[in-house]
């Protein structure tokens, strides 16, 4: 447990350095970010590539981890299932990082980028980390062959889940995530220096995702559903309440606009730090949420004070009141 605060510290140093050179590759290969004045309103020209410094910093704390446990070393060496896990989280890590890197640069059609992610998820389910138990309703039940299936749409759900609510400066950083985004908050907290760009909130969603998993699965009772649904409910509200919005209004549900958590925030009058600090205590309010599940030892108490979340924001007209209406 003490070498964590060291881990987080080092990677957040790792991260500032990292994050200030994909700054000036971007520049230089002109990978930017280009205001609009319809949906995006930045200052000036930002460049992307943000999460190239991410991911290169998390990488140089993963790998020796990964040798160090391979070799019987290191603080990962005794920990049960930590080569599969480090070495899923690393290749399908890498995977979304590509698919992203190639969006940023090139625009991937829809398809294909769901299709990159697919191909990405695969080294995770390969290191023997699918879901096989869930707790439904207070009993386990066997996923079985499911237990895959399950896996894959979860994590597929958390990576677009971040990648839609990642629009605003500093936004990545309210969810629970590794040390790392702590040296890119440095460029990235408004206004934005940098953006992670899609080579950033791919990876970082299917980190949160395989992470939320690995948390919630117990070892004798299998996956609690609380744990991982409650977790991630803010961006997974903010997805759903998209995909409902340009339903209801003919368009296609692969179509950006104006009506994210993050644009209504700022349309009720918050400015710069202020969106990524209110989503910040959203999340940080779920989260509290499953501690005291946790601590409770029954998920109602996370269920309970999730959706009390969700209708508060539906009922005071912050969010979603429209698209239920």
């Amino acid at each position: 447990m003490y070498l964590y605060a060291p881990l987080l510290a080092v990677a957040a140093f790792l991260a500032s350095g990292t994050t200030s050179l994909a700054r000036r590759a971007a520049l230089r290969w002109k990978i930017v970010d280009t205001p609009d004045g319809v949906r995006k309103h930045h200052a000036a020209i930002t460049p992307l590539l943000g999460g190239a410094g991410v991911f290169a910093a998390l990488g140089m704390i993963l790998a020796p981890l990964l040798l160090g446990a391979t070799l019987g070393f290191g603080p990962a060496a005794d920990a049960p299932g930590a080569i599969p896990l480090l070495l899923g989280l690393m290749l399908s890590g890498l995977g979304f990082f590509l698919v992203g890197l190639c969006d940023d640069a090139w625009n991937l059609r829809p398809f294909d980028k769901l299709l990159g992610q697919f191909a990405a998820v695969l080294p995770y389910l390969l290191c023997d980390r699918t879901i096989e138990v869930v707790q439904l309703m207070g009993g386990p039940v066997n996923a079985g062959p499911l237990g895959a299936v399950l896996t894959l749409v979860w994590l597929l759900l958390c990576v677009n889940a971040l990648n839609l609510l990642d629009g605003h400066d500093g936004v990545a950083v309210a969810l629970p995530t590794p040390g790392a985004l702590a040296g890119f908050l440095r460029y990235n907290g408004p206004p934005a220096k940098i953006f992670l760009g899609d080579a950033g909130s791919l990876p970082l969603g299917f980190l949160i995702g395989a992470l939320t998993i690995e948390v919630a699965v117990k070892r004798a009772v299998g996956l609690s559903l609380a744990v991982p649904l409650v977790l991630m409910m803010i961006p997974s509200f903010d997805t759903g309440m998209a995909i409902l919005r340009r339903v209801l209004s003919g368009r296609s549900v692969m179509q950006g606009d104006l009506g994210h958590l993050h644009h209504c925030l700022v349309r009720l009058g918050l400015r710069g730090g202020q969106v990524p600090l209110a989503i910040g205590a959203l999340c940080l309010a779920t989260g509290i949420s499953v501690i005291v599940a946790q601590w409770w030892g029954s998920d109602l108490p996370a269920y309970v004070l999730g959706i009390s979340i969700i209708a508060g924001l539906v009922g005071a007209k912050v969010f979603g009141h429209g698209e239920l209406r």
